[in-house]
Order: C-alpha cells, then sequence, then structure tokens
C-alpha cells in the first residue's frame, strides 16, 4: 500500500492469508525462493547454521485432575513402600 491509506481489518486479514497461503503452496512446491529486497537477502550459508526448532507442547491439566493424579501416585509409591518393608521384615525372619 504506496499511498499511505490505512487499510481495514478485511483487506489487512486478507492480504495476510494470501501472504500465508502463498508462502505455504511454494513450501509444499518445493520452491522456497521468495522475491528478495537488498535489506533482506539471506545466504545459504547463513541459514544452513540454524539448527531447527523444536517446539515441545505442554498440556494443560485443570488442576482438579492433577491433584488426582498425584493422590494416585502418593497411594501407589505408599503401598510399594510397604511392600518393601514387609519383604524385609520377611527375609529377616527367615
Amino acid at each position: 500500500n504506496h499511498k499511505g491509506t490505512p487499510l481495514s481489518l478485511d483487506d489487512m486479514c486478507r492480504l495476510v492469508y494470501q501472504i500465508a497461503y502463498n508462502q505455504f503452496t511454494n513450501l509444499l512446491k518445493g520452491n522456497t525462493e521468495e522475491p528478495t529486497s537488498e535489506s533482506d537477502i539471506h545466504t545459504d550459508a547463513k541459514t544452513a547454521l540454524l539448527p531447527p526448532k523444536h517446539i515441545i507442547r505442554k498440556e494443560l491439566v485443570p488442576a482438579w485432575l492433577k491433584a488426582e493424579q498425584e493422590q494416585k501416585e502418593c497411594t501407589q509409591e505408599t503401598a510399594i513402600f510397604l511392600d518393601q518393608q514387609l519383604e524385609m521384615i520377611q527375609l529377616k525372619h527367615d
């Protein structure tokens, strides 16, 4: 928009969608060449040095469910601990 007139929200959304769609189709075709301006030129050597980003998604668990899971874990740990103690007592008596 070279005239300096502000874009409407619909026009901005349409423009962003079109850019994203074009980038996506270029990636699918394997055509990653973009029109480059002098201020935004990327060389292969520069981009090859950057490792790919790994996004780790942390699941959101409701507080009540988390408390329930922790309660089960504590109960299981206590049962295992008691089993171990019982086993040790039996070994001492044998």
